[in-house]
């Protein structure tokens, strides 16, 4: 390898290493994301996740409970009836276009919102 080489490679990994730095900082954005919640396909409630902890109990007319957390880092559910507990075992979700569902207990927690900024899409 000669010594141009080592500029050209030094010059890409520059070029790199800002590409990722300003896609980690414009990250840092205030973001308005809700959290939608659906029972049965219809919209019950939408909460902004940035409004602090909140607790929400939805009971279905099937005897199936569901307790959802809401924090300023993002949303879960803490408790199911269902007996396979993958909506519990999710976790929580903080990003617009992640789901939550609970397919038994017929509950979906959407998050919307797009970051100001923010990447939307990558193209290739």
């Amino acid at each position: 390898m000669r010594k141009a080489d080592f500029y050209i490679i030094g010059v890409v990994l520059f070029i790199a290493l800002i590409g990722v730095v300003v896609f980690y900082i414009d990250g840092d954005n205030t973001a308005e994301v809700y959290a939608e919640i659906y029972v049965f396909g219809e919209l019950i409630h939408s909460v902004l996740l940035d409004s602090g902890h909140d607790d929400i109990l939805i009971e279905n007319t099937n005897e199936s409970s569901n307790l959802i957390r809401i924090t300023r880092d993002g949303v879960y559910i803490v408790e199911a009836s269902c007996r396979n507990q993958l909506c519990v075992r999710s976790g929580k979700q903080s990003r617009p276009g992640q789901i939550i569902a609970c397919l038994p207990n017929r509950v979906l927690i959407r998050l919307v919102g797009l970051e100001e900024g923010g990447v939307d899409a990558v193209a290739y």
